[in-house]
């Protein structure tokens, strides 16, 4: 294995070490988070498909709408479709 390859073998196992760090830390985050961080938080710390995420994440999606930010809610929405395994419930949530 040349130098190279050497490299590009650490810089790809340091960068799923990163990845990994940083789900923990959203994680710990999360658990002391009011209830729309917490959502963003939770998002960042998980991998595949999670009804809990989602609904916090729709929920946060629904507070940022009745305040008036329309982006923020549109972007939790559209966030919480990517972790939803319910096709009517993704289109729904993007439909939001």
């Amino acid at each position: 294995m040349g130098l190279r390859q050497n490299a590009c073998e650490l810089l790809r196992v340091g960068d799923q070490f990163l990845r990994r760090d940083r789900r923990r830390v959203h994680a710990a985050l999360a658990e002391h988070a009011e209830p729309d961080a917490r959502a963003w938080h939770l998002a960042a710390a998980t991998i595949g498909s999670s009804a809990e995420v989602a609904s916090e994440l729709e929920a946060a999606g629904r507070r940022a709408g009745a305040r008036g930010a329309h982006a923020t809610a549109a972007d939790a929405f559209e966030r919480a479709a990517s972790f939803s395994d319910d096709a009517a419930r993704r289109t729904l949530l993007l439909l939001s």
